[in-house]
């Protein structure tokens, strides 16, 4: 019998393990052997059942926890008698509350009586840690209770609602409302019931959770019972019955009242509950003297265009667009193109260009105006990127690059108005990015004017460029679009100039926000932009263009020879990001053999790229299995394993037990994939060797990770 065991074993590199494993519970010390008995619970071999039943009774209570946790992931019905066993004898409270999870899991009925009865009170022949309750000051008990009750719940004991509601009523005992309410609503008719009496508690918080706790049944029979609370005192009350009605029929008429109800989250909420089935309700509550209900009905109305609309809809639409409340203003703001696209543009236009409107409705106002683009509307966010207000500025460049990723007339002009922010000469620059200090423009001669070469210029020369004014000759590189855009930015009502220094944080925050976005739009417009820019003496700039180069690359598979060249300068850039960025650029679109150097480059970052990009150019990765940076060691050991080398395992091995184990778990993923069997052989045999002791939780911790089944 032994030697057919034996062959069994030997034909299972899993049950093998196991084997190994359980070894562990007789010999090891007590991490050692809390750790098997988790292992075995997670690799879940029903043949090793019987050794974590002998681990219920260790000396150590953190294994005998441990092991009826690990026989609940396993669930076996024969270890239900040991695990009732454990409930009534051990003293851990660790150990019974695990085994009550394992019980419910293997769904046993036997312990439902003791369950019940740890439902209402310690129990006369449960056993306790009365060490721990003299001198810890904890009633194990406590915690006990409540995974009763819970277990009670989720195994359906419908005769267990008397013990729940004696538990409910204890006035000496601990709070175990949530846990019984949660228990009752899974309890069916006799639930419902005995939540339907907790309503009538004078307990506010009891009535507020058998609510929501009814409102969760999905019952007719709960929505019934919560349609005579729709008065109750408490909104939750309120609430959770309107809920509850709405699940079962949105146009329950029972449900009209509470429209008119006193709190305003209630309003509210039944607007999105069912507004939708009283169309008639929407009106008085658009102009509700409450901004969330406003919010709630006009979130509705853009949701379900079929909806009838209040009267005289965007006039009101219109006047909350400029009304007292910012939150209101904002949702109108951005469903206006949804709601009235007629008015849309010309409305979120005066809002966005209003220095008074708050910046949030601003804000809104200009992600919206994409959607509202039946006529141009590129050269007014062009404006817009130079606002005094850093919100405003960025959001602009956001929607220009909505609107540049489109096919309408407004495409071009979003994409040039972007492309020219790169393009556009920097103050000089600190390496940080900086902008060296400058004195105001009052402190200094006013500059003699130059006729602008760009719409960007135009817009940054503070409104001086009138309407009706035709640039001269230095203008001659100006499109159409831009020669309108200038006599629009002639119109800017803004009269105040900024300093120097102010002007050049302006155009600086143009410049990076839209040269992270090129990198997303269509067209190759933008690379002689983002090539240029990683020339600049702004690092910021530098890392944002080299990233949109390597997002273009992978959307090409190629750039072209001049941005390549400039990417790869870039591999020797002083920024480490900067750096990090060209590595995934060449990798896509360069020479490779270029990111030798950088597998040695001081940032840890940028040699986990270079190393993953040659190892996918079949550059040998094992070196760095050694890097002192984990992360380094990862990438190499995740190259290794997808390169297949013959010495995979061997080198995967050697991870998982250096630096005193600590990739042990990223080895043993990897091992999984790559031979989980051989390498199981040899942490068995580490598993038997007694001279390696140390190195067993390794051991025992990659066993896991090869076998387990979580």
């Amino acid at each position: 019998m032994a030697l057919a065991t034996d062959m069994v074993e030997a034909a299972s590199p899993r049950a093998s393990a196991c084997t190994a494993l359980g070894r562990v519970l007789a010999d090891g010390d007590d991490a050692q052997r809390c750790c098997a008995v988790r292992a075995l619970g997670r690799i879940g071999d029903p043949a090793a059942v019987g050794r974590l039943i002998e681990a219920l009774m260790d000396e150590d209570e953190d294994v005998r926890a441990d092991a009826a946790e690990a026989l609940g992931r396993i669930g076996d019905e024969r270890a239900a008698a040991a695990l009732i066993d454990t409930l009534l004898q051990d003293p851990s409270g660790d150990a019974k509350a695990y085994a009550i999870a394992a019980l419910v899991r293997i769904g046993n009925a036997d312990v439902v009586p003791v369950l019940r009865t740890l439902a209402r009170e310690r129990g006369e022949t449960v056993v306790w840690d009365e060490e721990e309750f003299l001198h810890g000051g904890w009633d194990d008990w406590l915690d006990i209770q409540i995974k009763a009750i819970e277990a009670l719940g989720v195994l359906g004991v419908a005769e267990a609602v008397p013990d729940l509601m004696v538990a409910l009523d204890d006035e000496m005992g601990q709070d175990v409302s949530p846990a019984v309410v949660k228990a009752l609503a899974q309890l069916g008719d006799a639930g419902i019931a005995a939540l339907g009496d907790c309503l009538r508690s004078d307990d506010d918080r009891l009535r507020r959770r058998a609510a929501m706790a009814l409102a969760g049944t999905g019952s007719m029979a709960a929505a019934d019972l919560l349609a005579d609370y729709r008065t109750d005192p408490l909104p939750d009350v309120r609430l959770a019955a309107a809920r509850a009605l709405a699940a079962m029929d949105p146009s329950d008429a029972r449900l009209a009242a509470l429209f008119d109800d006193a709190d305003p989250g209630v309003r509210a909420a039944l607007v999105g509950l069912c507004g939708a089935a009283f169309p008639d309700r929407l009106d008085p509550l658009f102009d509700d003297a409450d901004g969330p209900v406003q919010q709630a009905v006009i979130g509705l109305l853009a949701a379900e265009p079929a909806v009838r609309r209040p009267e005289n809809f965007q006039q009101r639409l219109r006047v909350k667009l400029r009304g007292p409340s910012e939150a209101v203003a904002v949702t109108v703001a951005s469903v206006l193109p949804d709601l009235a696209p007629d008015i849309a543009r010309a409305d979120l236009l005066e809002q966005m260009q209003d220095a008074n409107c708050p910046v949030s409705v601003r804000e809104a106002a200009i992600g919206a105006l994409p959607r509202a683009a039946d006529a141009s509307v590129a050269a007014d966010l062009g404006a817009a990127m130079v606002d005094e207000d850093r919100r405003i500025r960025l959001a602009a460049i956001a929607a220009l690059a909505t609107l540049a990723c489109g096919s309408n007339g407004d495409a071009d002009l979003a994409r040039n108005l972007l492309v020219q922010a790169v393009e556009s000469a920097p103050s000089p620059q600190s390496d940080d990015g900086a902008a060296n200090p400058e004195p105001t423009v009052q402190e200094q001669p006013e500059p003699t004017a130059a006729s602008p070469t760009s719409t960007l210029d135009a817009i940054m020369a503070g409104g001086s460029t009138t309407a009706g004014t035709q640039p001269d000759e230095a203008a001659g590189d100006l499109t159409p679009e831009d020669l309108d855009f200038i006599e629009m930015a002639g119109r800017n009502p803004r009269k105040s100039k900024l300093s120097l220094e102010a002007a050049e944080t302006v155009r600086r925050d143009a410049r990076l926000f839209a040269a992270s976005l090129l990198g997303d739009l269509p067209g190759d417009a933008m690379l002689p932009a983002l090539t240029a820019a990683l020339s600049s003496d702004d690092s910021g700039l530098r890392r944002a263009a080299a990233a949109s180069l390597g997002r273009l690359a992978v959307r090409d598979n190629s750039l072209p020879d001049s941005a390549t060249t400039s990417l790869a300068n870039a591999l020797t850039d002083q920024d480490p990001d900067v750096r990090l960025e060209a590595v995934r650029a060449v990798a896509i679109c360069g020479d490779a053999a270029t990111l030798s150097p950088l597998q040695r480059d001081d940032n840890a970052a940028v040699r986990a790229e270079a190393v993953r990009t040659l190892a996918a150019q079949g550059i040998d990765p094992s070196a760095h299995l050694q890097d002192a940076d984990p992360g380094v060691r990862l990438v190499a050991a995740e190259a290794l394993a997808a390169g297949g080398a013959p010495d995979t395992v061997d080198r995967l091995i050697a991870l998982a037990l250096d630096h005193d184990g600590y990739q042990r778990l990223d080895a043993a993923r990897l091992l999984r994939a790559v031979d989980a069997d051989a390498a199981a052989a040899r942490f068995i045999d580490l598993l038997d060797d007694p001279n390696r002791r140390r190195t067993w939780r390794i051991a025992i911790e990659v066993l896991e990770g090869l076998y387990a089944t979580y």
